[in-house]
């Protein structure tokens, strides 16, 4: 574990990587899983919360059900191949994390308490 990393040095790490994935057995919203996609990452999840928000499973990722470690590698193989085939997976994942941006969720949560609106 490597603790706390600058957010330039978790950019150059998510851009590098192939892929993101989450096995977590439980977890709030990942904030982790938002930022892989704002870097256009396929994602492979377990079922937390969040998740099939933000992964179409079989576009940009998968979801895996079980624990099953040798559906976890068949879900890794199924989304390297996702990556392989076109940019769809890498688009689909930048639309989900545009949802998610800063702008987006400041109008929702203004809509849900009116404190919060953006000044005019």
């Amino acid at each position: 574990m490597e603790g706390f990393l600058a957010p330039q040095e978790v950019y150059k790490r998510l851009v590098a990587a192939d892929l993101y994935l989450c096995a977590s057995y439980r977890e709030g919203w990942s904030v982790a899983m938002t930022e892989a996609l704002g870097c256009g990452k396929i994602c492979v999840s377990t079922p937390v919360s969040g998740a099939g928000n933000m992964i179409d499973d079989g576009v940009n990722g998968r979801i895996v059900d079980s624990r099953d470690p040798v559906a976890f590698a068949q879900a890794i193989d199924d989304a390297l191949d996702l990556k392989a085939r076109s940019t769809a997976s890498e688009q689909r994942s930048l639309e989900l994390a545009r949802q998610y941006s800063t702008e987006t969720l400041a109008g929702d949560w203004g809509a849900l308490w009116r404190p919060l609106a953006a000044k005019e």
